[in-house]
């Protein structure tokens, strides 16, 4: 059968056929009415040609009763926004060389009652988009994966709690946007084949707004090498899970909140993560993760300031190798300073800060004086970044005094050449207000990119003259500025080029608090639903 228009709302009625084929028209077809007397149904389009089988009567649609297995071929997306589309099939056959997708339309909870075979994905991969507010579930198994992948996208949510034995051999599992549950709890064992890799979020460029990985239960996960894309992603325990990661790399502009409930653990099988901590990894969102021979869990060997002096100091490490990890707490009153002035061929080396006190505080860089966090990078495993991290409940931290206000940076193992992520995680309501001036490291050669995710109403305020020539990640909460710059010059948003998607929106608020009209020509690209 070739689809001759694209809309069909009456019965179509194959006579008791075997396996009859539909061709779709490039446009694909839409199917409302029901398609009975068939047994099994292949669609094959291509190109991204569509079937949807819509079958709820919000969509005016009505229930299938085709029986057997719905094969889809050639890279065609099918859209169904019920278990009725599937009539009474039972497996759902996807044969596929390059890209094919399961889509859901509309929100709401459903669950197929069928199983998964993805009988040719090889060299390509199979993708299941569920929309905002929607959550599909497949109980059933998923078998031969072969080489392909299987990504999650869209910004809802995926429920597994079959038996994904796909086996695949350099393909592995992606969760480009919204939540994949792994439904361990419900299976009584793992859901993923052991050893399989691991994607959170997706490159820069491509729309999503980061991945989160859901493990249920209390059984074990392993998987292999794991990569973290840019954007706020999130790997979640709700039980006493034991999980197992490989090789951790994390690419510019991403960050990663480990979720573990009591109970719960994370190890890897590579010893490079050992004793790291760096700013761009959380435990629980209000510590950093770290690492201690194969344990990864919650950071608690802060350099802590303790007293009651007028301005209680930060030093440095011993060198740009050894790291300090302070935690500015309500163990100390009055602001923080430096111990040093510094300059800018001797700055004060650390790797990260956490803010946690009610009151508001302010760390006073002094007019001269250089911070630069993140100065350790890993020799394999998670690549380090500097961080400053206020945990929930804080009162406000203001970063250099506006007319003295310093400078800091991030990364690198020179001052000359280091390249760095400086990355901001606010889970306060209040905000954190950066007058010191972001920059690169002594050398135009020598990127800061500045990464933003904020969890509460708290916001990030951008007040100085920033010369960063990297990138503006603002993952998640609200990042503001007062004013707004060229990109030739200094200001809030940092150097660059004109007309360069330097500003990255992956999920978060752009706020433009102007007192006067602003011109900028920076560009500003939108990776995942965001506010201007």
């Amino acid at each position: 059968m070739r689809l001759i228009q694209d809309s069909y709302l009456g019965t179509v009625d194959f006579g008791g056929r075997v396996n009859p084929t539909i061709t779709g028209r490039p446009r694909g077809g839409l199917f409302l009415g029901d398609m009975k007397n068939a047994t099994g149904l292949n669609y094959t389009q291509g190109s991204g040609g569509y079937m949807s089988l819509l079958s709820t009567s919000t969509n005016g649609g009505v229930a299938k009763s085709f029986t057997g297995t719905l094969t889809i071929a050639n890279d065609s997306i099918l859209v169904i926004d019920s278990p009725s589309s599937f009539g009474s099939a039972t497996v759902l056959n996807i044969n596929s060389t390059n890209y094919s997708t399961l889509q859901l339309q509309g929100a709401g909870t459903i669950t197929l009652s069928g199983s998964l075979a993805l009988s040719s994905v090889a060299a390509g991969a199979f993708m299941v988009n569920t929309p905002s507010g929607a959550t599909l579930t497949i109980p059933g198994s998923i078998t031969v994966l072969t080489t392909g992948i299987f990504y999650k996208t869209g910004l809802g949510t995926l429920v597994l709690s079959g038996n994904a034995t796909g086996g695949a051999s350099t393909g592995g599992l992606q969760v480009r946007a919204g939540t994949l549950r792994l439904d361990a709890a419900t299976k009584g064992s793992s859901v993923w084949t052991a050893g399989q890799g691991l994607t959170l979020g997706v490159a820069s460029g491509t729309f999503g707004n980061g991945g989160t990985l859901e493990i249920t239960g209390t059984s074990a996960q392993t998987f292999g090498a794991v990569t973290v894309n840019a954007k706020a992603n999130t790997i979640r325990l709700t039980g006493a899970m034991a999980l197992t990661l490989g090789v951790i790399t994390r690419t510019t502009g991403s960050t990663l909140n480990l979720s573990v409930a009591t109970g719960g653990t994370v190890v890897s099988t590579t010893t490079a993560l050992q004793s790291l901590v760096n700013g761009a990894t959380t435990w629980n969102g209000d510590d950093w993760a770290a690492a201690s021979g194969s344990a990864i869990t919650r950071f608690t060997a802060y350099d802590a300031l303790t007293g009651t002096l007028s301005a209680p100091t930060i030093t440095t490490g011993a060198s740009i190798t050894t790291t300090k990890n302070y935690i500015i707490s309500g163990a100390t009153t009055n602001n923080v300073g430096l111990a040093t002035a510094g300059t800018l061929l001797l700055p004060v080396y650390i790797n990260t800060i956490k803010y946690n006190d009610t009151l508001d505080r302010t760390l006073n860089i002094g007019s001269a004086g250089f911070l630069r966090l993140g100065t350790v990078a890993a020799t394999g495993g998670v690549t380090a970044a500097g961080g400053i991290l206020v945990a929930s409940g804080s009162g406000a931290l203001t970063i250099g005094v506006s007319g003295s206000a310093g400078t800091i940076m991030a990364g690198g193992t020179t001052t000359s050449s280091g390249l760095g992520d400086l990355v901001f995680i606010n889970n306060s309501t209040s905000n954190i207000t950066v007058n010191s001036v972001i920059s690169y490291n002594g050398a135009t050669t020598a990127v800061t990119h500045v990464v933003y995710n904020g969890m509460s109403t708290g916001k990030l305020i951008l007040a100085g003259a920033n010369t960063f020539n990297g990138t503006l990640f603002i993952n998640s909460g609200t990042l503001e500025v007062a004013t707004v710059n060229l990109a030739v010059a200094s200001g809030p948003l940092g150097k660059s080029s004109a007309g360069v998607g330097n500003i990255l929106l992956n999920g978060g608020t752009f706020r433009a608090n102007l007192s006067a009209n602003g011109t900028t020509d920076h560009g500003f690209t939108i990776n995942a639903p965001s506010t201007i």
